[in-house]
């Protein structure tokens, strides 16, 4: 749409500067300038009006869908969560998407690790592929807002809901990524006390 009003502008501007050249107006050169100058203004004040209109349009239809998807997920239908999700981010890329989109993932990771705890049948290729679909969606939330202690302290969560299941270097990675947390919230007294934690985990084995 910004595209189309964008191009019509700049039609009209080449139309209005071709007007002037052509025929012989009693326009001074000064005025012609004034002119053109003003057209321009006006093409660039239509652009951002424009871009501004579509990008609240996004913001707006994001929030749409991470409404559904918190409101499908809680009640039960986690495929079509993920899937308004999906659609809230190709609306609206921000920290607040990906982030629900990794804390979804966690939460269906935590419900496969007890189902499977309880099931005869062979879980793992579920396990597996549930576990690389959170580690993605967390690592692509750090990815976009880098610095931010909170996406850690996720991605430490889920490494810690792995190291009672003995999953291979779980415990170390929860414990390398609570330290990276801390370096950026030092004085958080619950990273510490995370770390602590973990070190009498790690006494057990």
């Amino acid at each position: 749409t910004d595209g189309i009003v964008a191009l019509a502008a700049v039609a009209a501007l080449a139309g209005a500067f071709v007007s002037l050249t052509s025929s012989r107006p009693t326009f001074s050169l000064r005025q012609v300038h004034g002119f053109v100058g003003f057209l321009v203004a006006s093409l660039l004040c239509v652009v951002l009006l424009v871009t501004l209109n579509v990008s609240l349009v996004r913001r707006a239809l994001a929030e749409i869908y991470i409404g559904k998807a918190v409101a499908t997920w809680n009640g039960g239908d986690m495929q079509r969560a993920a899937g308004y999700m999906d659609i809230a981010q190709m609306a609206h890329l921000s920290s607040r998407t990906l982030s629900l989109k990794a804390a979804f993932a966690y939460e269906e990771l935590r419900r496969t690790l007890a189902e499977a705890s309880t099931s005869k049948e062979d879980e793992t290729a579920r396990v597996q592929a549930t576990l690389t679909y959170a580690l993605e969606r967390m690592f692509e939330t750090i990815g976009h807002d880098r610095g931010n202690a909170e996406h850690l302290l996720a991605l430490a969560s889920l490494y810690e809901l792995l190291v009672p299941f003995n999953i291979p270097e779980a415990h170390q990675k929860a414990t390398e990524t609570l330290d990276a947390a801390r370096a950026f919230s030092p004085m958080d007294p619950s990273i510490h006390l995370r770390l602590a934690r973990l070190a009498g985990m790690k006494e057990d084995y």
